[in-house]
């Protein structure tokens, strides 16, 4: 809920029960300094509370008290944290339903405030139009003016026609000094503005009626002499007259009924002392609906529950001569990553969590030696930060907070989805954040290495000017850097309600026994070791094709199979939801309940009960099918897979692209690489007179059910009769082994990457020979010799990564012919057979920039 509306509301709420305790008990009752002070405590207490926040812990165990205390959690839903949201995109208009919203409630609070100045100006004209006369430190103003006497602080506005030597005179007198007195102008200003910030809320505006009421209960109370009561009820009778000026106590007010009644009645209220000792509980209730914070215990400190200390890495992205993303006005993304991870270190205050850092200075830690670090220090959770850029994929306008976990390390699968989901939850309470965690296919290296769970967090866009504004403001890092201690606190103290099964890496939930609810829809879905494709390929190799059985007609026959994954990642309760017969239902039924354990789905960072649906559809004879062995997208849980009967179909003229076994090259790789060795000719590049680098020709074919090759194209043109010459060898080759599919040879497309190697070295041409190099030679020459660039050219650019000997792959950035300090370093830590590669070649020759093949080289010594 909007932070601001949630206030409202509690401010609402609050007033509306004090003043209903009023209304209901103290209202018309004769004591009346009891409830000025009530009512305008009761205006204090409404706003002030809801920023209490005071929070309460309790255990989910405790089932007698977890429903009530859940449901006060809903009520006390403002934390009172700052609230930090990260603006809508640049372009976005500003005229939305919430902008518009809000300038009205502040254009009303200006009409109200408009009024109270408009009243002020009235006071000072009628001040300025009439002598003032000081009586001890009463100023008494003498007037005509419609509406007096009044009074308004220490100005006493009096109507001329009334005599003040008579009794009449006397009482109105008495009356108006008691409000001087008793400074009942500032309640009524302080009620004024009170009423016009929360114009929306109705109790404050009865609250300052109440007030005003009281005022004049309590001023007839003084006014009145001895026996009196009857004459002075006869004056406010006699001379009701109305006033203009809503600031000021008039002495005709329109409580004429009430004062009346209230200074006539002599009896005194039943079981007054009750009556007050009341607002105690009412106070009580106040408290526990909206001053407390209803929290499970778990969200306490980490430092309560353990005496271990726990390590935690924070790596900041990038570092020395790698910037990483860079802002359109310079700003570098190792930068703003490194503000933000020393700013975590600064804020942990807790003992028993040590926060270290990857690099604490502008220096470039290699990947290997991040993760090395979490090994050495037995760390127990990696954090690497980053920030984000457009550029990776092109999409415009791209703004936000994103969180990753690996896809490749499967040790700590729970663990890492655990912790994406809390720092997921914890960021969106402050950040505009990606709708799902993420996974990068290819991977991400510190992540997918990591020792212990990991979790990388792309804090907003370089590429988008409003989240580098955000991004950049030192008070947004403190609050990430809080957010990202938080999220530890968090991780390490609902894993403590876990028990972790080491040998199998699954987490059983343990703190809620007997919880046996099963979602439909959760945070994160019950997933198959491997992901879909995995799961596609297990059900494709042990679905029967030869299933529907029993004659069934020409068709294609969709049955949708519902099962349970429990937190375990058991499969349970497998049922059909379709019934076709013919033996399909059983059949989904019998491969499904052989599936190896589950991922479990995770809601609220914890291990839950939740259904799973998979659709299967079996082909009979000719009936419309999807491309075989290809996932359908459906609007199920699960992506349809299609089971083809092979002994109905025709695939002998059916090309695959995906199949169970792939084909392959007689013997193997090795063999492949063999032939390529032995048959290559390297006079081909030499008559064409190819530059020296490094040329990769891709060859995609279809390999036939008798192993022969068909429907061969190059998908690269390097030209100099390269490609002519990997089609000349896959031609000229031996006959494949073909596909598989179903336990039936297929007609399938398979890529075929050759790769070319060209060296100039004394003109000779070398085919499929990486150069050799020493290492003083490497340091020496400098890049323009090395890579072969003409000394005319007016620029050089190049990437290159070198194997180093701790089996790092370091990667660099260098311009000129020089090489940086950096990268000097890390050439010296080369050992004999490490590869170096030189890639993305650019050069620059009369303002014309070309690219140029990719160098590799080999160290000797």
């Amino acid at each position: 809920m909007n932070p601001l509306l949630s206030y409202l509301l509690q401010v609402t709420g609050i007033s509306a029960i004090l003043y209903g305790y009023y209304h209901l008990a103290l209202r018309n009752k004769k004591f009346h300094r009891y409830n000025r002070f009530y009512l305008l405590i009761a205006t204090v207490i409404s706003i002030v509370v809801p920023f209490l926040n005071i929070p309460v812990y309790f255990t989910p165990q405790d089932n007698s008290s977890f429903y009530v205390l859940n449901r006060l959690g809903v009520i006390s839903s403002y934390d009172g944290a700052e609230i930090i949201v990260s603006s809508p995109p640049v372009h976005q208009s500003w005229f939305t339903l919430q902008n518009i919203l809000y300038s009205c409630y502040a254009l009303i609070i200006s009409l109200f405030i408009l009024r109270i100045i408009l009243s002020l100006i009235k006071i000072k004209r009628i001040v300025s139009s009439h002598p003032i006369e000081k009586v001890d430190k009463i100023n008494f103003v003498n007037t005509e003016e419609p509406g007096t006497p009044f009074s308004f602080f220490r100005w006493l506005f009096w109507n001329k026609k009334i005599e003040l030597q008579s009794e009449k005179g006397e009482q109105i007198f008495r009356h108006e000094l008691f409000h001087i007195e008793q400074k009942h102008s500032r309640d009524i200003i302080f009620l004024e503005i009170l009423t016009a910030i929360f114009w929306l809320n109705p109790f404050f505006h009865l609250i300052k009626k109440e007030v005003k009421a009281i005022h004049e209960f309590l001023a007839d109370e003084f006014a009145v002499t001895e026996n009196k009561q009857w004459n002075y009820a006869e004056l406010l009778l006699m001379q009701v007259l109305n006033t203009n000026t809503h600031l000021v106590n008039p002495f005709f007010h329109n409580q004429i009924k009430r004062r009346i009644a209230m200074i006539t009645t002599s009896q005194k209220p039943r079981y007054q002392y009750l009556r007050k000792m009341l607002v105690l509980p009412l106070a009580a209730i106040v408290a526990i609906l909206f001053a407390f914070s209803y929290k499970n215990k778990a969200e306490k400190n980490f430092a309560s529950n353990h005496d271990k200390q726990i390590t935690v890495i924070i790596d900041a992205g990038h570092g020395g001569d790698d910037a990483g993303a860079t802002a359109p006005d310079g700003t570098t993304e190792k930068d703003i990553a490194l503000a933000i991870a020393k700013r975590v270190k600064a804020f942990n205050e807790n003992s028993n969590i040590n926060i270290v850092l990857t690099r604490e200075s502008d220096l470039l830690p290699t990947l290997q030696s991040r993760t090395e670090l979490s090994k050495n220090k037995n760390a127990s959770l990696f954090i690497s930060l980053h920030i984000n850029t457009e550029n990776k994929d092109n999409i415009k306008g791209k703004t936000g907070f994103e969180v990753y976990i690996s896809k490749k390390n499967n040790s700590f699968y729970n663990e890492n989805q655990l912790l994406g989901t809390i720092l997921q939850n914890q960021f969106a309470k402050h950040f505009s954040v990606g709708d799902n965690i993420k996974q990068r296919e290819n991977g991400i290296w510190v992540l997918d290495q990591s020792p212990c769970p990991a979790a990388l967090i792309e804090c907003g866009f370089l590429t988008n000017a409003t989240d580098l504004a955000f991004i950049k403001d030192a008070d947004n890092q403190d609050a990430m850097a809080k957010s990202i201690l938080e999220s530890i606190n968090q991780y390490l103290l609902q894993k403590e309600t876990f028990v972790v099964n080491e040998k199998k890496g699954t987490i059983v939930d343990t703190t809620k026994p007997g919880n046996n609810k099963v979602f439909d829809k959760v945070e994160i879905e019950a997933s198959f070791p491997g992901g879909a494709n995995e799961w596609r390929k297990f059900l494709e190799k042990n679905l029967d094709a030869t299933v529907p059985k029993q004659k069934a007609k020409d068709g294609a026959y969709s049955v949708i199979v519902q099962f349970i994954v429990d937190k375990e990642g058991n499969i349970s309760d497998v049922q059909t939801l379709t019934k076709h017969g013919y033996g399909m239902e059983q059949e989904a039924i019998r491969v499904i309940k052989k599936s190896p354990k589950w991922n479990p789905a995770v809601q609220g960072g914890r291990l839950v009960i939740a259904y799973k649906k998979q659709p299967i559809t079996f082909i009979v004879g000719k009936g419309e099918k999807n491309f075989l062995g290809k996932s359908v997208e459906s609007a199920n849980d699960l992506s349809e897979i299609t089971v083809v009967d092979i002994t109905n179909q025709n695939n002998d003229n059916k090309i695959f692209t995906e199949t169970e076994t792939h084909p392959s090259f007689p013997g193997g790789e090795e063999k492949w690489k063999k032939y390529i060795s032995a048959r290559a000719n390297g006079n081909v590049v030499l008559d064409k007179a190819a530059p020296s680098g490094s040329y990769k020709v891709d060859v995609q074919f279809i390999v036939n059910i008798d192993g022969t090759v068909s429907e061969m194209k190059t998908l690269t043109n390097h030209g100099y009769g390269l490609e002519k010459e990997a089609m000349r060898l896959i031609k000229e080759g031996p006959k494949w082994q073909p596909a598989k599919q179903n336990g039936h040879f297929v007609r399938a497309y398979i890529l075929q990457p050759i790769t070319f190697q060209v060296s100039n070295g004394d003109n000779e041409q070398i085919l499929n020979k990486i150069p050799i190099i020493t290492l003083k030679e490497l340091l020496s020459i400098g890049a323009y010799k090395l890579l072969g660039i003409p000394e005319k050219s007016e620029a050089l650019k190049y990437s290159f990564s070198m194997d180093l000997p701790d089996k790092t792959i370091v990667e660099n950035y260098n311009t000129g012919n020089n090489y940086t300090e950096s990268t000097i370093s890390n050439m010296k830590r080369l050992k004999k057979g490490a590869i170096i590669y030189f890639d993305s070649i650019r050069m620059e020759i009369d303002g014309e920039e070309k690219k140029l093949a990719s160098r590799v080289f080999r160290i000797s010594e």
